[in-house]
């Protein structure tokens, strides 16, 4: 679907609390549902849970962490989540990112719906990148989400991870019983074409990187996710026009072959 796009900002002096507000915010304008607040090791923690469907692990448990000292944001990740003990279960982390004080805080959320939920939060040169992902299309056809989640989340913040999409679980629900990540498959889209236009390329695969190239095919995604020649654009900024016609792509990635998806 075409991802519907929110900008929102927050300007200086920056706060633990006027940080978790305005991402929350921006986490509600990209879909996710708020479930369970909570407080625990210094961290406010908020978890977004959706439903997809009723398999075993047809619900996703998305967690956001703000430090109320230091300011550290960081996520985890959940097979499920005990609302009396505070615990989850298959439980994974990521790394942080600290906000400064001094400088405004820029938020591009954008709601793809079940298949694609993200928050791109830019502050000076840093972009940090919080989501979940899940392809909509050439699912295979042994997937049992009885046995193995289908959603994959971002988390290392400091930089865009296309290539390191993590699932929960660990190799026990992983069907290449491998312990890490999947990857956008990249592909090799650089400069211009005659005209000086840039090439929409569709049908984006995320693949296992149980090895790489990778060992199989976790799925495709919708036409309105793309790749394209994004090198040396400004990700939440740079908009690619496609002409003739009227649909406008952000760029969510720099890179030959970086994504990028359809807003209008």
């Amino acid at each position: 679907m075409v991802m519907t796009r929110t900008d929102s900002s927050l300007s200086p002096t920056i706060t633990a609390t006027n940080f978790e507000n305005s991402l929350h915010t921006a986490m509600l304008d990209a879909g996710f549902t708020l479930w369970y607040s909570y407080t625990a090791s210094g961290q406010n923690r908020r978890i977004y849970r959706e439903v997809f469907n009723s398999s075993t692990y047809g619900t996703a448990f998305y967690e956001i962490r703000i430090n109320t000292t230091t300011r550290d944001f960081s996520v985890a990740a959940y097979v499920s989540f005990n609302t009396t003990t505070n615990t989850g279960t298959g439980a994974i982390t990521g790394t942080t990112f600290t906000p400064t004080t001094g400088d405004a805080i820029n938020y591009t959320a954008l709601n793809g719906g079940s298949e694609f939920r993200l928050v791109l939060i830019r502050q000076a040169g840093t972009l940090a990148v919080v989501g979940q992902i899940r392809p909509s299309l050439n699912k295979p056809s042994w997937w049992n989400e009885d046995n193995y989640p289908y959603v994959w989340y971002i988390m290392y913040l400091t930089s865009n991870q296309w290539n390191n999409l993590q699932t929960v679980g660990g190799a026990s629900l992983s069907p290449w019983n491998y312990n890490t990540s999947s990857v956008i498959v990249p592909r090799a889209i650089r400069g211009t074409v005659p005209g000086g236009q840039r090439e929409i390329s569709n049908a984006v695969e995320l693949g296992s990187t149980a090895s790489f190239p990778p060992a199989g095919t976790c799925g495709v995604f919708s036409n309105d996710i793309a790749q394209s020649s994004t090198e040396g654009l400004v990700p939440g900024v740079d908009v690619l026009v496609v002409t003739p016609g009227t649909e406008e792509y952000l760029v969510i990635q720099a890179a030959s072959g970086g994504l990028v998806v359809r807003t209008v």
